[in-house]
């Protein structure tokens, strides 16, 4: 195999390895899936999601790029992010208001509405759910879950004086529920980039990113009407894919040279 086709299979080989940048999903009050540009804030639909009467109001994106999504009754789905297709897994038992993925356990966090916050942990591959953690207060009905990574602190949207009000952190190893800030706009939908920044998406289709210390948020473009309900950005690969795909991409170019 000569430099060139050794460079173009290492793009190949990237690009399947590769997450999109600076994008995320988001579904609003209509059932309507969005493709979010997290730069420009362009919203772009893809279609809409589930049947009349189902209300999703939950997103997370696994390692390997499948969207899920979840409703008030406790249905969890799979979406298809090209056609807004859709496939009902399992029923949770949960009424979910909150979703991300938690590297740390390699499972979907979600949260129940509330106003008791309470964490729960699936099984993408077996549909089971366990117990993560309790809040130690009752603070408002939760809106967006977003983890953070290498942490057991989760950032939360609670409805304070609106619907996702203010701007909330919680401890899955003590059960500690701490406010930052005060009542900013009604974001009941949540989750980090690819560039580690945590962003939001209002009831009137405004993007903003939010300054999980303090609060803070900090508009990223024009209200679009899109009552948005849940958000959702790929998270970056975890090690042991990375380094699993690297090998197996490492072999394939070794067969190539050998054949050439």
């Amino acid at each position: 195999m000569n430099h060139r086709s050794s460079v173009a299979l290492g793009l190949v080989v990237l690009s399947a390895i590769g997450y999109s940048q600076g994008n995320a999903y988001a579904i609003d009050a209509s059932r309507e899936l969005f493709d979010v540009d997290l730069t420009t804030g362009m919203q772009t639909p893809i279609g809409i999601v589930g049947n009349p009467g189902t209300l999703i109001e939950s997103l997370g994106v696994a390692p390997d790029g499948r969207l899920f999504g979840s409703d008030l009754d406790g249905n969890f789905y799979e979406i298809n992010t090209t056609t807004a297709g859709f496939t009902l897994l399992f029923n949770t038992g949960l009424s979910v208001e909150g979703m991300d993925w938690y590297p740390a356990t390699s499972r979907m966090l979600v949260s129940t509405r509330g106003p008791l916050t309470q964490i729960y942990a699936i099984d993408i591959n077996t549909f089971t759910t366990s117990l993560v953690a309790t809040s130690t207060s009752f603070t408002g009905t939760n809106r967006a879950l977003s983890t953070r990574d290498g942490s057991t602190v989760v950032d939360f949207r609670k409805d304070v004086v609106g619907d996702g009000s203010n701007h909330f952190s919680f401890d899955l190893a003590t059960g500690i529920l701490t406010g930052h800030g005060g009542v900013t706009s009604t974001i009941k939908a949540m989750d980090r980039g690819t560039d580690g920044v945590l962003y939001g998406l209002n009831t009137s289709g405004v993007l903003y990113s939010i300054d999980p210390a303090t609060g803070n948020i900090s508009q990223r473009s024009s209200p679009t009407g899109k009552v948005y309900l849940g958000m959702a950005t790929n998270p970056v690969p975890e090690p042991a894919s990375m380094l699993a795909l690297a090998a197996g991409s490492a072999l394939l170019l070794r067969r190539r040279r050998k054949a050439a």
